[in-house]
């Protein structure tokens, strides 16, 4: 059978119909051109639903420099035997719900990624942790739509900053005064 792209993972089914109520052994055998080894994973034996979105990941740095844009990737793959007409995919930021995008069809078999585009606020201090769930209303498995936490950090800089910043309001507008910067640490290059 056809695997699909070459150096990717492949979703490959077969129908063991003509084998029902009886007993069998599966092999697997792989033919190798360029590399060694065939690597086979997350093998199911079972009876396939016909509509079955899950989500089987989200992505996204682990840290951003503070306003800077950045990206939350969620993947959503049909395990269905049947095509997703349409389907949604939503993105929690610290469980809120920050977006939501709208998808169209989902063939079997195959996989959509949807990036959500954020940005590291200038002032945040603490990470944005992110979770994604695809809804889909013909879905007969919603055990496997909602993913792992994924947690954004902000970057912060390694330069010395003044201490006891402050500003007064005077005559002729604002008078900012400040305290050292504290270079125990040394300077950054």
């Amino acid at each position: 059978c056809e695997l699909g792209e070459p150096n990717e993972w492949a979703n490959i089914t077969a129908s063991l119909s003509a084998y029902a109520n009886k007993v069998v052994q599966i092999r697997i055998e792989g033919v190798t051109k360029q590399f060694v080894y065939t690597i086979v994973d997350a093998i199911t034996v079972g009876n396939q639903l016909a509509n079955d979105l899950a989500l089987t990941e989200i992505a996204a740095p682990s840290t951003v420099a503070a306003g800077k844009d950045y990206n939350v990737d969620v993947t959503v793959s049909n395990k269905g035997v049947q095509a997703a007409a349409a389907y949604t995919v939503k993105l929690y930021a610290d469980g809120e719900l920050a977006e939501s995008k709208e998808c169209t069809e989902l063939a079997p078999g195959t996989r959509n990624t949807v990036s959500f585009a954020r940005n590291m606020s200038e002032v945040a201090e603490a990470a944005t942790v992110y979770t994604a769930e695809v809804v889909y209303t013909l879905d007969e498995n919603t055990e496997n739509n909602a993913s792992v936490e994924v947690a954004v950090a902000p970057k912060f800089s390694t330069l010395p900053v003044v201490e006891n910043l402050a500003g007064t309001q005077v005559a002729e507008g604002v008078k900012l005064t400040w305290g050292e910067p504290n270079l125990e640490g040394g300077i950054a290059e």
